[in-house]
């Protein structure tokens, strides 16, 4: 019985990280889908009338923005993996 006792005191110890942590050691991409979302969904709101239509449109401006940078950010880490998969496989550490 002090092995179970033991196992469950350990799980109590685990330390969580509080939000605003995980939010400001997130890598930028994930940081860049984060506000293209909220821009995004303020956007929409704005045009059911939430918000002013002058909000709206500078909202909807940042969310071309962030698509348009989170489409190159993807484009460019696909082009880093081809990369490091062309590596591997010139040099025989990669079979498909």
């Amino acid at each position: 019985m002090p092995f179970s006792a033991e196992s469950s005191t350990e799980k109590e110890k685990r330390i969580e990280k509080p939000f605003l942590h995980t939010l400001l050691y997130a890598p930028p991409p994930v940081l860049l889908e984060l506000v293209s979302a909220i821009a995004d969904d303020l956007s929409t709101w704005s045009k059911l009338g939430l918000f002013g239509k002058k909000f709206g449109d500078r909202v909807g401006r940042l969310a071309d923005w962030c698509w348009f940078l989170t489409t190159i950010v993807g484009l460019v880490e696909n082009g880093v993996e081809r990369q490091i998969n062309d590596g591997l496989q010139s040099q025989g550490g990669l079979v498909l």
